[in-house]
């Protein structure tokens, strides 16, 4: 299942992956420097949703694994084809 996540106050994820009793949750930006403020709804999500795992950010830049207590990962776009998971 794939769904985007928003809420009334305008909170968002870009894409929710479900597989079943679990979500993950991915934000994808074009930015090319990493600043913690791309993984900051990542972060809320998962700290909210006992449900969610395996965070990701997919941006343009350097990739970074685990970031963070919620242990997002951070991948850059170009890695992608080579079967990247969270």
């Amino acid at each position: 299942r794939l769904s985007v996540y928003r809420t009334e106050q305008g909170f968002e994820i870009d894409l929710i992956v479900g597989t079943g009793t679990r979500v993950q949750p991915i934000e994808i930006k074009s930015a090319m420097t990493f600043d913690s403020r791309l993984i900051a709804n990542l972060q809320r999500f998962v700290k909210d949703n006992a449900f969610a795992e395996h965070p990701l950010l997919v941006y343009d830049g350097e990739p970074i694994s685990d970031f963070g207590p919620q242990k997002v990962s951070v991948v850059n776009v170009r890695d992608m084809g080579e079967g990247v998971k969270g």
